[in-house]
């Protein structure tokens, strides 16, 4: 028997996508495997810890590895970058490498992870994707606050995220850096943009003055995030490149192509290979030509949307996890 020891619950995004949800698909596939148990954790001839190295958990960890049992480690994120003045993160920066010591090998969500572990053997396995779930009472509810968000005369863009943080470098600010580029723009079309987030005070504070054209927060709510993003006409995803970034996976422009809308981004690896169905930087000219050819771009979307019906699917991510686990001989 296998079990995954996951950091946080299934509300949790990182938990859920490495853990529950690879649990309860592999189950169905016949694997013999479940969320770590206290009381079942003689009986696991390996446990994953799913970015889970508290110092309970790195006692576990030496326990199982003490027994002659396999511990993996699970990363989906560079911990290695952090606010250096930030106690707490240093102190998880050098449990993860204590973890990551102990574990006989790694699992990792992206390629440029598996980078940050040149000694130890890793083994990629894309998360599953994750579309929200919406309620059509709160959808209702949605769009009668947010109705002066849609103007139909507009080309409504649209970013969504976490708001992100200074150090490390990401979120919100990466699309407050593009504002120049949209000013540009909206001198020639009338477009407004959406900022899907969970911060308003961030939003205040990168969205006051400078726009040239109309900017609106709505604050991201699960039961109707994936509902309210489709009302939009394009999706951006900046991102500004640096080693924490660099390490992020597929999630937001695979949910960005699924809901339908052309998407224009910066390249990160992870992004690479769906360059045949959005666009890459150079901002100011790509996003001038989507808005004039959104029909074309809305056919290039729908090639993306089946490309990831192939390869995303619940049943091709669970057979690259099965792969992975057969690799690293625990089943």
């Amino acid at each position: 028997m296998l079990a995954i020891k996951p950091i946080g619950g299934s509300n949790v995004a990182s938990s859920r996508l490495r853990a529950y949800l690879p649990v309860e698909h592999l189950r169905k596939a016949g694997v013999d495997i479940e969320i770590y148990k206290p009381e079942n954790k003689n009986k696991y001839n390996a446990i994953i810890f799913q970015k889970a190295y508290t110092e309970s958990d790195i006692e576990i960890a030496k326990r199982t590895k003490d027994s002659g049992r396999a511990v993996i480690l699970d990363q989906c994120d560079n911990h290695f970058i952090f606010d250096q003045e930030n106690k707490m993160l240093l102190e998880r920066a050098d449990r993860m490498k204590q973890m990551a010591s102990i574990s006989d090998a790694l699992l990792v969500s992206t390629k440029e992870i598996a980078k940050l572990y040149p000694q130890k053997t890793t083994v990629v396995v894309p998360d599953y994707i994750e579309i929200p779930k919406t309620r059509l009472v709160s959808c209702l509810k949605a769009d009668l606050k947010y109705r002066n968000c849609f103007n139909p005369a507009s080309i409504k863009l649209v970013w969504f995220g976490n708001s992100g943080s200074s150090n490390p470098k990401f979120g919100m600010c990466d699309i407050a850096e593009k504002i120049p580029e949209l000013n540009q723009v909206s001198t020639h079309y009338n477009i407004q943009l959406s900022i899907i987030s969970n911060s308003k005070e961030k939003f205040d504070h990168f969205f006051n003055t400078k726009c040239r054209f109309q900017v609106h927060y709505i604050k991201w709510k699960e039961d109707t995030f994936y509902h309210l993003l489709k009302k939009h006409d394009i999706c951006l995803l900046p991102v500004g490149v640096n080693p924490f970034t660099i390490c992020k996976t597929n999630n937001r422009i695979t949910l960005s192509i699924l809901a339908g809308l052309p998407t224009l981004a910066d390249e990160i690896p992870s992004y690479s290979e769906f360059r045949d169905y959005v666009r890459f930087s150079n901002w100011f000219f790509n996003l001038k030509q989507m808005i004039e050819n959104l029909p074309e771009e809305n056919l290039r979307t729908r090639k993306g949307i089946d490309y990831i019906n192939t390869n995303y699917s619940e049943q091709a991510i669970t057979q690259r996890w099965i792969r992975a686990l057969e690799t690293l001989r625990i089943i």
